[in-house]
């Protein structure tokens, strides 16, 4: 786990002699070799699931040099574009700002200092080919947006770009500046929280994966009931929000799941925008690749009935999806859409259905886990009543096993699941008269489960956030009745024991 850092930043008077190298102005290709360099370093941090048989590939598998000459090439066109329309140039010294903002709002730092040292310690190109990229795109965006030349309601500002992009050439004038990157100092500070930036669009009910290089959230709705089919990146090393490509995205959704595979997000199902609120089930998802930028719908054919409220896992080769709700007399059963659930697999565009039978009975907002051999189902709400059961999925055989029951009174939806090698550890939730703060950990060798330390535990909550660290169960957020929380607690499954986030 990288635990979290505060950035200290020295600015002085004088350069750091490593980063004062005259400049030299850049051409394309070097501005490609140097993009390049760039996305080895996100492609290094990237997460490949270690349930995927197969190595992680090189850099070059899964990037084409074309992407890559448009990567470098459109920072050109975005300077082109704000000269031409908005009659702005980029300065030396508003670059250098911005590799001060770098500095000092990196959440990454670590990271950050990979980014400099894979440019070759020079400033000038640190400034060309990391700080230009995300000032023009940000320059360029809120001129868009903010101006009278365009109406952003007309069309978004990616697809505005999309289709004039070519218009400029990928050519600008560099300014002469003597850049300079400061000395930076990294100084623990364990359990501390550091501000993001906005996103760009606030949503609910949206999904998010993270990468190992960004955080990607996709969808949901607004305050009025709109549905996003949108998205956006967020890069902690550089702290921006880059929006997400829309162009062959799904249909806008809310309450659906999304899985990271190690090279692409899988959304899938969900409440769809274009159907009526009380039949708004969908069975159609999409696959984002953030290198490319890109979406591919996923399969129909054979594809699960239509549901949202549902849960998805990924195996490594496949995606299952299990449970959820479907619309009938402008009530969203479970019943209604039966124990049904479906893998797809990516490599083959197909969908495989789940054999139904011993499956566990209907449900929505439950837990599942994937602990590298099963899918791990648990608890939820069966239209009447709330649930302690569950049971394990085994892909390999088709075949359902039930998970031992824990006491009636542990009966409950909308809590958390996280798989920490050894054990489900589940926490939290409502039967919609309690609200809980006890939970358990279920180990699916020994068949037994054991019950989590309540002392120190965070208050009683639902619909709260969970993740496993390598060590930790973290537990944020969430509601207890009309109150939304902003604490969480650090649970350690070695020692039993918690202690609040601050």
């Amino acid at each position: 786990m990288i635990r979290p850092t505060v950035l200290f930043v020295a600015i002085i008077a004088v350069a750091v002699p490593a980063f004062c190298q005259q400049p030299q102005s850049l051409d394309l290709v070097s501005r490609i070799r140097y993009q390049r360099a760039i996305e080895e370093v996100y492609w290094q941090h990237r997460i490949w699931p270690e349930q995927n048989p197969s190595a992680k590939p090189a850099l070059d598998a899964v990037i084409s040099p074309e992407q890559l000459d448009a990567r470098a090439e459109d920072a050109l066109r975005l300077s082109t574009a704000l000269q031409q329309y908005w009659h702005q140039s980029i300065t030396g010294q508003q670059l250098q700002q911005e590799i001060f903002r770098l500095i000092r709002d990196s959440k990454q730092p670590e990271v950050l200092a990979e980014l400099f040292a894979a440019l070759g310690g020079n400033a000038h190109v640190v400034a060309e080919v990391l700080a230009r990229p995300l000032l023009a795109e940000r320059l360029v965006r809120n001129a868009y947006q903010s101006g009278h030349r365009f109406s952003a309601k007309q069309q978004p500002f990616e697809v505005w770009w999309s289709k004039v992009r070519t218009n400029f050439p990928a050519e600008t004038v560099e300014p002469v500046f003597a850049y300079y990157v400061p000395a930076m100092k990294n100084v623990p500070a364990a359990e501390s929280w550091s501000p993001t930036q906005m996103l760009p669009e606030g949503t609910l009910s949206m999904s998010a994966v993270w990468t190992g290089s960004e955080m990607i959230v996709w969808g949901g709705f607004n305050s009025i009931g709109g549905k996003f089919n949108t998205g956006s990146r967020y890069n902690p090393a550089t702290d921006t929000w880059q929006a997400t490509n829309n162009s062959s995205a799904p249909n806008g959704k809310m309450q659906h799941t999304a899985v990271w595979t190690g090279t692409e997000m899988i959304i899938w199902g969900g409440c769809n925008a274009n159907f009526s609120e009380h039949q708004c089930e969908s069975q159609d998802g999409g696959r984002y690749n953030p290198i490319s930028d890109s979406w591919i719908p996923t399969a129909l054919a054979n594809a699960p009935d239509a549901r949202l409220l549902h849960q998805a896992v990924w195996t490594g080769k496949e995606m299952i999806v299990w449970g959820g709700c479907a619309f009938i007399r402008d009530a969203c059963s479970a019943q209604h859409l039966g124990n049904s659930g479906g893998r797809f697999n990516p490599s083959a565009n197909s969908w495989v259905q789940i054999n139904p039978a011993d499956a566990p009975e209907a449900r929505t907002n439950h837990t599942a886990v994937w602990n590298g051999k099963q899918m791990m189902i648990w608890g939820g709400y069966n239209d009447h009543n709330a649930l302690n059961s569950g049971a394990s999925y085994n892909p390999s055989a088709d075949s359902w096993t039930p998970i031992s029951s824990v006491p009636a009174s542990a009966a409950r939806f909308q809590h958390t699941a996280v798989w920490t090698g050894k054990e489900m550890l589940i926490w939290g939730g409502t039967n919609f008269t309690t609200y809980f703060k006890n939970g358990g950990a279920y180990n699916p060798v020994t068949k037994h489960w054991r019950v989590l330390s309540g002392a120190g535990a965070p208050s009683a909550r639902a619909v709260h956030t969970a993740v496993w660290t390598g060590s930790e169960m973290i537990v944020w957020g969430g509601i207890n009745g009309t109150n939304l929380l902003n604490t969480g607690g650090r649970y350690n499954p070695t020692t039993n024991a918690w202690k609040a986030t601050t």
